[in-house]
């Protein structure tokens, strides 16, 4: 499903798990970090995927 203009992405993780923005597929050109317990607000038009990292 595809998420354009301005919407509040949270990262749920814990134990410093990190969620990753990316403008590419399959999570390649990651742009933005998201910390856990953090959250990032802001337009997704230009964002592809997101990547769950430890």
């Amino acid at each position: 499903m595809n998420e354009y203009n301005d919407h509040t992405v949270w990262n749920n993780q814990t134990g410093g798990a990190r969620a990753l923005l990316c403008l590419g597929y399959n999570g390649t050109n990651c742009t933005v970090t998201i910390p856990a317990g953090k959250a990032f607000h802001g337009s997704l038009t230009p964002y592809n995927s997101i990547k769950l990292v430890p």
